[in-house]
């Protein structure tokens, strides 16, 4: 229930703010395309977060996708949002921390570990991981690291939470990788960013005022924002700017920014 209002609610809010009309503005940097779980907003897009996701935005040409991360039982990485199986695939629903790589894959032969996206795009497309629980055992901060060795930090990926404080945790990897995230507490997230010393934040294209945004650029760090579906708002982006677009739309704003590039 609470999803689904939110839902509505965000609808509403991109309506709203798509109705002024808005026409492309002058720019000397088109910002990276990102698309939230792979999606791309077509009709028969694939599910989102697997292989074949991330195989779709690559073939649009898209720069790069976000991607969620949980721990199996065993402590493999693998690529759902939900900490279980029951929205996402067919039955049965599975809890992930409780279920062994083995088991899952069994199951659910479409969800992907991790190794296999970074095996398959990694270098290729720019993977923002998104760790959605907020404690690591220092095994699992090793294997993760282990997964990542050939990327660099920053350049080929960025690690993603909703805790600042928990990124700051994660000092085996380089800070030049952390990407705090803001639902609607982007003032406390701003703060955290600025105390750790990050370099990056994203958060949602309406909460990030342009009073938070200078505020950002005085300090160094670099914006992405969320979740522009469509060309109105990608456009009101375009005129702030951000350094990365993050869309469940990847299809209609990768052939937008195309345009732009030709343009």
């Amino acid at each position: 229930m609470h999803d689904r209002i939110y839902d509505g609610l965000q609808y509403a809010l991109d309506a709203i703010w798509s109705l002024p009309p808005r026409k492309a503005p002058a720019v000397n940097c088109i910002p990276n395309l990102v698309a939230h779980r792979g999606n791309t907003g077509e009709a028969d897009a694939p599910d989102e977060n697997t292989l074949c996701a991330f195989q779709r935005c690559a073939e649009l040409g898209v720069w790069g996708i976000e991607l969620d991360v949980r721990w199996t039982s065993d402590n493999v990485p693998v690529v759902i949002h939900d900490d279980h199986t029951g929205r996402t695939f067919a039955a049965p629903k599975l809890c992930i921390a409780e279920t062994n790589f083995p088991s899952l894959r069994k199951s659910h032969p479409e969800l992907p570990c991790l190794s296999e996206v970074i095996e398959s795009f990694g270098g290729d497309l720019h993977l923002m991981i998104e760790l959605k629980s907020e404690t690591m055992s220092q095994k699992q901060k090793n294997i993760l690291a282990a997964q990542l060795k050939g990327l660099e930090p920053g350049i080929d990926y960025h690690l993603l939470s909703l805790n600042p404080q928990f990124l700051s945790t994660l000092a085996c990897f380089s800070i030049q990788a952390m990407m705090p995230v803001a639902l609607t507490n982007t003032a406390w997230v701003i703060e955290q960013a600025m105390h750790y010393s990050f370099t990056c934040i994203s958060g949602h294209y309406l909460l990030l005022s342009r009073k938070k945004r200078l505020q950002l650029g005085d300090a160094g760090i670099e914006i992405g924002s969320g979740f522009i579906p469509n060309q109105s708002l990608l456009f009101r982006e375009l005129a702030q700017p951000s350094r990365w677009v993050f869309s469940n739309h990847a299809a209609l704003i990768q052939l937008n920014l195309s345009r732009l590039e030709i343009n």
